[in-house]
């Protein structure tokens, strides 16, 4: 039967610092990982042992920037993403103005002009029209001029607000 090794303990240290064998158990890593980020500027003293503290924050500075990389990796990857997006809808756009699918807005604005003045026209017609097809109808061409007329002003506002020119 495999009984699991002992864990060491580790004895509290008056000065903070501790042996190369000691950090390792500390920071729950092995010697091989230490002597690694030792080469790596894990600040040492001249005899050797290492600050708890220090290497702590070392670790912990290490893991920040690690992070920080991947961080710059996702924002990276994220924004290229982006871009193909972006140059696919741009492509979608030409391809949608080739086919004629797509006017200028100077046309779009002079056919909208052009299409409510023709409304407005027939719109002011109607009262006239209103009153020739009911002439027992005292007073009808003045009630629906009024309204035609209201209707006309939001008419015009409406193309003056979308840049069209009535005629």
């Amino acid at each position: 039967m495999n009984t699991p090794p002992k864990k060491r303990k580790v004895k509290t240290s008056a000065d903070g610092y501790y042996t190369q064998t000691e950090i390792a158990l500390l920071l729950k890593t092995n010697y091989q990982t230490l002597q690694t980020a030792i080469r790596d500027g894990l600040p040492v003293r001249a005899d050797g042992k290492i600050s708890l503290a220090e290497a702590k924050d070392w670790y912990r500075t290490k893991h920040e920037v690690r992070e920080t990389g991947a961080q710059l990796r996702h924002k990276l990857l994220a924004q290229e993403l982006k871009t193909k997006r972006t140059k696919h809808e741009l492509a979608e756009v030409e391809l949608s103005e080739k086919r004629g699918e797509l006017h200028p807005i100077k046309d779009c604005v002079a056919s909208l002009g052009a299409i409510l003045t023709t409304v407005n026209r027939e719109i002011q017609a109607l009262p006239a029209r209103a009153q020739a097809a009911m002439p027992e109808a005292v007073g009808l061409e003045k009630v629906l001029t009024e309204i035609v007329n209201d209707a006309a002003v939001r008419i015009r506002d409406y193309a003056k607000e979308k840049g069209a020119k009535l005629e």
